[in-house]
């Protein structure tokens, strides 16, 4: 690999979290970065941007073929719970189960329900929407410094639920099953180790945090947030029954071993909620419609960054170090893992990640006689230790959401998901 390549690729990385401090979209960012590396990779631009196979726009059409049902059935679903009331019932109630007096009840609090409604299936954007008014009431009343509020979300949203839970309809979990021929379900027993790992860590690492900085309040930031329901929504049964009904379907359809289950369970509980919650909604093709549009900029920006991860990874010297790399390993699980984290840190994405590895090395590690349910699994929990860089879609919206600064938050969001999923991906180690 030359070193003007190299170079090239720091500049785009560099280039990416220049633009994300500064509010550029990543769909903007993101092209002008894989122009930046093909220019270093002495490439046809126009081939390797607009072609038809192994190109920007090759990658970024593909992922939209594959996961567009995923993205816009998913916010639709979580649309009608966010509309019919149903995801304000379910934070009105945890509210009443919490000790007001002990402020890492109010974190771990917000931490279980960003997780419950993150494994439900509940899009990472719209999870934050209901998140952060539930977190802004519950710090405003513990004195737990407003600048705290992001950590318990993105513990709860990007960690465990994402890459380690056995049955997650996360996109993380989902893009092995497509090259692996695995199921969500994939290697059970490692997953619910290292899920429970992580939620020990983090609540070990929430501990820490609230000892060492709940001095005094800094002061609870306005978040302008989309009302629910007017009315009374439904109650806390019907609430929750979507999402239970929806792991209840994702679980039995991978054990059967049904093709497209998580898209089929999605529409499944969309037709299940617009007959239960139909007295809650005012205008069921008003949440078709709005769920619809709110799944394109989450589509086209998870896209946009595996284009650019993808684009990297098929350069021909880079596709052949990793692979020579991973064949001259003795510990080629490991080998792989450590590749899947430098692109989770490259793209600021986990899917982007896990897409990239899968889609160029999935094959050539089943070929070289690894277990399918090991890899998925092991490859998904390490796609989520370093995403969280300054230019991460999902680190924008929830600090822009929550009217903070990088400078004010951002060394929790980073470390912690770092140290407990280093953590987590240890102890999954053992069970490879």
């Amino acid at each position: 690999m030359d070193l003007l390549l190299i170079i090239g690729i720091t500049i785009s990385v560099v280039w990416i979290v220049i633009a994300s401090f500064n509010r550029v979209s990543v769909l903007l960012s993101a092209p002008i970065a894989a122009i930046i590396v093909v220019l270093a990779s002495k490439g046809n631009l126009v081939e390797n941007i607009l072609g038809k196979s192994d190109s920007y726009v090759y990658y970024l059409s593909s992922f939209v073929l594959d996961f567009f049902f995923i993205f816009v059935l998913g916010s639709i679903m979580t649309k009608y719970l966010q509309k019919s009331g149903a995801i304000k019932t379910i934070s009105t109630s945890a509210v009443k189960l919490i000790d007001i007096d002990n402020p890492l009840h109010g974190m771990v609090m917000v931490y279980m329900i960003t997780s419950l409604l993150t494994y439900g299936g509940v899009s990472l954007f719209v999870v934050m929407f209901a998140a952060i008014p539930l977190a802004k009431s519950l710090f405003s009343q513990m004195n737990i410094p407003w600048k705290l509020a992001p950590l318990p979300i993105v513990l709860g949203l990007g960690t465990f639920t994402a890459g380690s839970m056995p049955g997650s309809p996360s996109v993380i979990n989902v893009i092995p099953t497509k090259v692996l021929g695995t199921t969500l379900m994939a290697s059970p027993v490692m997953g619910l180790v290292a899920s429970a790992v992580t939620v020990i860590a983090s609540i070990i690492y929430m501990w820490f945090v609230v000892k060492k900085e709940v001095i005094h309040t800094d002061g609870i930031a306005h978040v302008e947030v989309e009302d629910d329901a007017d009315g009374k929504g439904p109650n806390l049964i019907l609430s929750l029954a979507p999402i239970f009904l929806l792991l209840f379907i994702l679980i039995v359809g991978s054990e059967l071993k049904i093709d497209n289950i998580l898209t089929i369970s999605l529409l499944i509980v969309i037709l299940f909620e617009m007959f239960t919650f139909r007295r809650y909604i005012t205008s069921q093709i008003d949440v078709i419609n709005s769920g619809t549009i709110d799944s394109l900029v989450p589509l086209l920006s998870t896209a946009s960054t595996i284009a650019y991860g993808s684009l990297i990874a098929n350069i021909h010297q880079i596709s052949e170090v990793i692979k020579s790399v991973i064949s001259a390993s003795s510990h080629k699980l490991i080998t792989a893992s450590i590749i899947t984290i430098i692109f989770s840190l490259i793209t600021a994405s986990a899917s982007g990640a896990i897409g990239i590895v899968m889609s160029t090395q999935g094959a050539y590690l089943l070929s070289e006689g690894l277990n399918a349910d090991v890899v998925h699994r092991l490859l998904a929990i390490a796609s989520t230790i370093v995403p969280n860089t300054p230019h991460s879609g999902v680190i924008i919206t929830l600090l822009t959401l929550s009217k903070l600064t990088r400078k004010e938050d951002y060394k929790h969001v980073f470390i912690a998901p770092l140290i407990v999923g280093t953590i987590a991906f240890s102890v999954s180690l053992l069970f490879a």
